[in-house]
């Protein structure tokens, strides 16, 4: 083997350790998920316009209810997300109800 061999050699090993390190386990590697659980949430102003953080969010938005639902929708997403549940999808069908369609790994 040359002396350009010998140099080159670990370069490349640490360039194979840096890729295997970005792309991450090939799928059905141990520890992939199982599968996923499905949620679908209902955000209707008629269940939660007395609820306590609801009401917090809305006085720090100057009571103003219009401007306090989408800090609402992201506190809830938060306290969804917390529990592992990520955001698919949202459903609109009327102004005043919303769905949010949710996954998270089989626990």
């Amino acid at each position: 083997m040359n002396a350009r061999a010998l140099v080159a050699w670990p370069l490349f090993v640490a360039l194979g350790a840096v890729l295997l390190l970005l792309v991450g386990r090939p799928a059905g590697a141990q520890g992939a998920p199982r599968g996923w659980e499905h949620r679908v949430f209902r955000m209707d102003p008629a269940d939660y316009r007395d609820k306590a953080d609801y009401l917090e969010i809305v006085r720090a938005n100057n009571n103003d209810h219009l401007r306090a639902e989408p800090d609402f929708y992201q506190h809830v997403l938060q306290v969804l997300g917390r529990d592992g549940w990520e955001l698919v999808q949202v459903e609109r069908p009327r102004a005043s109800l919303v769905y949010f369609y949710l996954k998270r790994p089989v626990r």
